[in-house]
């Protein structure tokens, strides 16, 4: 696959902004899925990438949902609270 860039004006720099903080993973992979699911509707086709799924994607934010609730269960457990809400659980 040849990639070519490919310049992006946006009218609304602070939803851009906003949209940018929101995503995971690349804003050029978003993009190109955004782009995909348009295009395949606009085709008439079904919507492919409903069925695919980004397992890569998902690992990532997998393992970066587990780091945090290691973290947090570090920092409750620095606080004394972590047994008390095991216990009330």
């Amino acid at each position: 696959m040849v990639e070519k860039t490919t310049s992006l004006y946006v009218s609304d720099p602070e939803l851009w902004e906003r949209f940018k903080g929101l995503i995971s993973r690349p804003i050029s992979r978003e993009i190109m899925d955004l782009v995909r699911r348009r295009v395949a509707e606009l085709e008439g086709a079904q919507t492919d990438s409903a069925s695919k799924v980004d397992y890569e994607g998902l690992k990532r934010d997998y393992l970066k949902v587990c780091k945090e609730a290691e973290t947090l269960k570090k920092r409750l457990r620095r606080m004394k609270a972590y047994e008390k809400l095991r216990v009330s659980a």
